[in-house]
């Protein structure tokens, strides 16, 4: 009888990876909070363009106007908070989908803390991130399509650029919202804050969109190369 041999594929043979799955878990948990949260914002916001707006015509109950901003400190702390965690989240999630490249033996253009630092360098946060996150999106599929000629690379150009563009002109909006905040007197002033706080919060759901897409389709990957490394003899560690 001849002997029955398995050979293992070098590619991801003896790899050491870290799981990625449960930061993608909770990166869309927390962008879905977000979204149901930007749409409440939105609301509250139209609520009070439509108080302002009768403010120029007429005179309006002082306990209207207190229970009007009460409801917009509450939305913006909850949306502040929960901004706060989802970045901090994203950039584990980035970091770790990055490294793991580099752990595959890709060679990706960037070290691994790059994920983190070149988000806070002025000018460099301009296109650097947007550079990594594309290295992640075409990398991972590339290194499916190396054992795997069938696979289909998926195109990402203008998700990933959407997300960008939302994600640069969001800080921008923010800025101009917090400038014009600061100024503000006059009901006209008022009037301009809260539209440009409006557009801001739909420019955040969409943005909130693209990330939720585009991290679904890399932990769909990610989860492949998984499979691929323990069925080859590497390690997976869940930390």
């Amino acid at each position: 009888m001849n002997d029955i041999t398995t050979t293992e594929d070098p590619l991801y043979s003896g790899k050491v990876l870290y799981s990625n799955h449960k930061r993608s878990v909770i990166l869309i948990r927390i962008f879905q909070v977000l979204l149901v949260l930007t749409v409440i914002a939105i609301l509250s916001n139209i609520m009070e363009l439509q108080l302002l707006y009768k403010m120029q015509v007429e005179e309006v109950n002082l306990t209207i106007l207190e229970n009007n901003d009460l409801r917009q400190s509450i939305i913006g702390f909850l949306q502040l908070g929960l901004t706060i965690a989802s970045i901090v989240v994203f950039l584990n999630w980035f970091r770790r989908s990055y490294g793991n490249l580099h752990r595959l033996g890709v060679h990706p253009n960037q070290s691994e803390s790059a994920t983190i630092w070149t988000w806070f360098v002025p000018i460099l946060n301009l296109f650097r991130p947007f550079q990594i996150m594309k290295e992640i999106w075409y990398e991972t599929q590339f290194t499916i399509r190396k054992s795997d000629v069938t696979f289909q690379i998926k195109e990402g150009d203008l998700l990933l650029g959407t997300w960008w563009i939302l994600f640069i002109a969001t800080g921008i909006l923010g800025r101009i919202i917090f400038q014009n905040a600061m100024s503000s007197e006059t009901v006209e002033e008022y009037i301009t804050g809260s539209t440009l706080t409006l557009f801001s919060d739909i420019l955040d759901f969409a943005g909130a969109i693209t990330v939720i897409v585009i991290v679904k389709n890399v932990s769909k990957w990610e989860a492949r190369i998984v499979e691929e490394i323990t069925a080859n003899g590497g390690t997976v560690k869940m930390i």
